[in-house]
């Protein structure tokens, strides 16, 4: 498919991805292809659908989650965490002045 697809390439595509499942992966997945219920490799080994959640759950369960969990918010403070020490420092030098 060229950079501005016509009518009817824009039709094939779309025939091609919704009726009939066929889709050519791109990037780092190129000559990757799904073909229904399957993802196929560029060596032509296909692997089942129902393998590939059977293998996210397996990895899920044992190394966690892959996303990081989302810490809570918490409230702004105003107080700077150095402040007392600098105070301290402060007010023991204008007791030596």
């Amino acid at each position: 498919m060229s950079a501005k697809p016509t009518y009817d390439e824009a039709l094939q595509f779309m025939a091609d991805a919704v009726l009939y499942q066929r889709i050519d992966l791109t990037g780092p997945w190129q000559g990757w292809k799904i073909r229904g219920q399957y993802l196929v490799s560029p060596e032509k080994d296909r692997v089942p659908m129902r393998e590939l959640v059977g293998l996210l759950i397996h990895y899920r369960g044992k190394f966690g989650h892959h996303r990081p969990r989302a810490t809570p918010v918490q409230a702004e403070s105003n107080v700077i965490p150095f402040a007392p020490a600098a105070v301290a420092q402060l007010q023991a030098r204008q007791r030596v002045a």
